[in-house]
């Protein structure tokens, strides 16, 4: 009787090789400490985080600085601080209407007077122990407790940063994407193999990071950059995305470029 030949695995059906999954430190230990500290990143890293993830915002005087949101009565003690009493007002943002104390009102200087507090109290109650305790973060600082960790623990350690509001920002002059390409190139992230993730919840400003920093993505992945329509990325790379593009409301989609910079 003839042998059947056993067929040859084809690349659909042959195995891929399990790999350990990446964990990201969402704004920090957070469940452990106020969120967007020094000391929620520094646990996160020392519980084995291989990223963590700030949130970035800007002050008045164009320093980029790790918060959930530019309304700084929601994570920080503001609110109690009568010397800032007159800084409360009311702003559309993102088309939402808000009451509060806002990052683009304040000097970094001033900044560095407020101190964190827990954003959701009924959520983590048990981190209101520490309200008032930490600072608030510029990305540098950030930057350099990664550096300092990776010495210390020896391994290699991301970053995963999400730039908030940056069209809002960019209509008050005070433009995002620039200074953030500035400080990581200066912090030595400089090429698409760097431990970078660059994401935000608008598809231009992704688009304006790549421009400035690594200008060969554009080149080795045309159809996908290209900018041709007002939401900044062109109709067909929805597609490739795999997601049905809406028309009829705001566009708002969350990407992470891996290593971009």
């Amino acid at each position: 009787m003839k042998k059947r030949k056993t067929p040859k695995p084809t690349s659909r059906s042959r195995a891929r090789p399990l790999t350990r999954p990446i964990v990201i430190a969402h704004r920090g230990a957070s469940g452990y400490l106020p969120e967007h500290t020094l000391a929620a990143y520094a646990v996160a890293m020392l519980q084995g985080a291989d990223f963590i993830e700030p949130d970035l915002v800007m002050t008045q005087d164009g320093h980029l600085i790790a918060r959930h949101d530019n309304v700084l009565n929601l994570t920080t003690d503001v609110a109690q601080r009568q010397e800032f009493a007159a800084r409360r007002t009311d702003k559309i943002v993102d088309g939402v209407a808000t009451n509060g104390w806002f990052s683009e009102d304040f000097t970094l200087a001033e900044i560095k007077q407020l101190r964190a507090v827990e954003r959701i109290p009924d959520v983590r109650p048990a981190n209101t122990r520490l309200n008032g305790q930490f600072q608030v973060p510029t990305l540098q600082e950030i930057i350099d407790l990664v550096n300092a960790n990776e010495r210390a623990l020896d391994r290699k350690i991301g970053i995963y940063l999400e730039t908030k509001h940056p069209t809002y920002f960019q209509r008050l002059g005070l433009t995002l994407e620039g200074k953030l390409v500035k400080i990581l190139h200066a912090s030595g992230y400089a090429t698409k193999r760097d431990r970078v993730f660059i994401q935000s919840f608008e598809i231009s400003n992704l688009f304006a990071t790549v421009q400035s920093s690594l200008r060969e993505a554009v080149h080795e992945f045309p159809d996908f950059f290209r900018k041709d329509d007002s939401r900044g990325i062109a109709p067909h790379a929805f597609k490739v995305l795999g997601i049905r593009k809406p028309e009829s409301q705001p566009f708002f989609l969350k990407l992470a470029f891996e290593f971009l910079l």
